[in-house]
């Protein structure tokens, strides 16, 4: 689950409630093809 705390950290230092659309993607890759 350290995915999850990435994006945790990405929302809280860019202030947003969501990841952008480049960054979900990224996210994702990195999740490992969209579990989320």
């Amino acid at each position: 689950m350290e995915n999850e705390r990435r994006k945790d950290v990405y929302l809280r230092q860019s202030g947003r409630k969501e990841p952008t659309a480049r960054q979900r993607r990224r996210l994702a890759k990195k999740a490992g093809q969209g579990k989320d």
